[in-house]
């Protein structure tokens, strides 16, 4: 996976609880990134399975979450729908199971392992760091 990291506030968070426990964290992590940040956007939450992502979109959306779901199941229009609402803004999360992304994304400030099995490869990119090489 190919992500461009904001060198600022990349910060990956664990979900380990117990299954029962998973989404009581989950809003924890994101509660805590609403109240440090003011806003959720650009969050990457990591996840072994495609019916997975499915359900932890269907749980934010309770939440009113503007969440959108990235999978090698989709047909390739959905996946460049859900990177480019990702990218501009109309989504705050974008949900990635196992069989993982391919496409360029925006930065990205928090990634969330929701149940990945360590370690899982994490390409992580920053413009930044990209720019000057150029430059």
């Amino acid at each position: 996976m190919d992500f461009q990291v904001n060198e600022v506030f990349p910060r990956i968070h664990h979900i380990t609880e117990f299954p029962e426990l998973k989404f009581d964290h989950l809003l924890d992590i994101l509660k805590e990134i609403y109240h440090t940040n003011g806003n959720l956007e650009k969050i990457v939450i990591l996840t072994s399975s495609d019916n997975t992502a499915n359900i932890i979109a269907d749980f934010l959306n309770r939440y009113n979450v503007q969440v959108t779901t990235y999978s090698g199941s989709r047909k390739p229009k959905r996946k460049r729908r859900a990177v480019y609402g990702f990218n501009t803004g109309r989504f705050q999360i974008l949900v990635v199971s196992q069989s993982g992304l391919d496409a360029e994304t925006g930065e990205i400030f928090h990634f969330i392992n929701f149940d990945m099995t360590l370690p899982y490869p994490l390409n992580q990119r920053s413009t930044r760091n990209k720019n000057r090489r150029q430059g």
